[in-house]
């Protein structure tokens, strides 16, 4: 199970924090994630990346939105996130080619709220061979 949500994370960070290098925009990801957290407590940052993430880390967690939250939080924050609502729901469920995420994802409405953010994340932004 940590190895499938270490593939969320790295995922997470290949779909959207390398490409404002390239083109000088919000990375797609953070802009939906944390667009009124930037706007709210980062104006200034606002299209410089590493500026971005520099301020949202300083703020207390609990000040970010949910969904901000769960886009920047570690992987084993996201694997805590999901580890009672996999053990309830998908147990049975072999890890893989995105078979966890499909099974959080068919239980989303029952999930706990931490839990429901981190597998929308993942699957706006889907891959099929996390593991």
């Amino acid at each position: 199970m940590l190895k499938y949500f270490l593939g969320i994370a790295g995922l997470l960070l290949a779909s959207g924090f390398s490409v404002l290098a390239a083109d000088s925009h919000t990375p797609p990801s953070l802009q939906k994630s944390c667009k009124f957290d930037i706007v709210k407590f980062c104006p200034k940052a606002f299209g410089a990346e590493d500026k971005i993430l520099a301020c949202l880390g300083a703020r207390d967690k609990t000040e970010l939105s949910l969904d901000c939250r769960t886009l920047l939080q570690s992987p084993e924050e996201s694997y805590q996130a999901c580890e009672a609502d996999f053990a309830k729901f998908c147990a049975k469920v072999r890890p893989g080619q995105g078979r966890v995420i499909d099974c959080l994802g068919d239980h989303k409405q029952k999930l706990s709220k931490s839990c429901r953010s981190v597998v929308e994340l993942a699957l706006q932004n889907p891959r099929g061979d996390i593991n």
